[in-house]
C-alpha cells in the first residue's frame, strides 16, 4: 500500500465527516480502514500518543531536526553526540537537568528519518566528488608520464646520432684540389696554412700607415 501522511489521514477524516464512506476514503487516500476508524473514534496517532512521555516536545524536536538538516546541507553533518548535547541544552533551559537515556538518539532518528536520509545523500555526493577528483588526478599523472616517456625517447635518439668528422678532411681536400690544378696547368692558390706561401720580404709587403 502507498505510504500516507498525517495530512492524508486528516483529509480523509474530513471527507468522511462530509459524507464520504469509510471504504471510499480508504481507497482514495490509500489509508487502512482500521486507521481511519480509530481516528474517527478519537484515538491519536502512535507518535503523538507517545509525545507526552518524550523529554522534548514535538516542536522542540522539529527545531532540532531543522538545525541538523541545515548542518547537513552545509556539508557539516552533526554527530550523534552533538545532537544529543544540543537536546540536553534545550532541556536544561526549561529546568530539566536529567541526562537523556542511552537509546534516546536512536528513537529520535526513528521519529525523524529525514535526517538520516539527507546524511546518506550527502555521503554519496562526497564519494562521487572524491571519485571525480581521483579520476582527474590519475589522468594528469598519465599525461605527465607520457610526456616524460616522449622526452626520454628524444634524448636517446639524440645520443645515438653520431657525427664523425675527421679533422684532417679539410686539409686533405685542399691538397687534392691543389694537385688537380697543377696537373691542368692552372694557378695554384696559396696554402694559408703554410707560412712559406706568404711574402716575407719587406718590399713585397703592403704597409698601411
Amino acid at each position: 500500500m502507498t505510504k500516507y501522511t498525517e495530512q492524508d489521514v486528516e483529509d480523509a477524516v474530513v471527507a468522511i465527516a462530509n459524507g464520504k464512506s469509510l471504504r471510499q476514503a480508504s481507497r482514495e487516500w490509500s489509508i487502512p480502514r482500521t486507521t481511519l476508524h480509530n481516528r474517527i473514534a478519537g484515538r491519536q496517532p502512535r507518535q503523538f500518543a507517545h509525545e507526552t512521555r518524550q523529554r522534548l516536545s514535538r516542536s522542540q524536536e522539529d527545531n532540532l531536526t531543522k538545525w541538523a538538516t541545515a548542518q547537513i546541507e552545509l556539508g557539516l553533518p552533526p554527530t550523534h553526540a552533538e545532537v544529543k548535547e544540543l537536546a540536553q541544552r534545550i532541556l536544561a533551559r526549561q529546568g530539566d537537568l536529567q541526562p537523556l537515556g542511552h537509546h534516546w538518539i536512536e528513537r529520535f532518528l526513528e521519529r525523524n528519518p529525514s535526517i538520516s536520509a539527507r546524511s546518506r545523500r550527502l555521503s554519496r555526493r562526497k564519494v562521487k566528488t572524491r571519485g571525480d577528483s581521483i579520476d582527474i588526478e590519475l589522468a594528469e599523472a598519465r599525461r605527465e608520464r607520457e610526456e616524460l616517456k616522449a622526452t626520454l625517447k628524444a634524448l636517446q635518439r639524440s645520443k645515438r646520432k653520431k657525427v664523425d668528422v675527421d679533422p684532417n678532411t679539410t686539409f686533405v681536400g685542399f691538397e687534392t684540389t691543389q694537385r688537380a690544378k697543377k696537373a691542368k696547368g692552372l694557378k695554384i692558390s696559396p696554402d694559408k696554412s703554410n707560412e712559406s706561401d706568404y711574402p716575407t720580404d719587406e718590399e713585397d709587403c703592403i704597409v698601411v700607415n
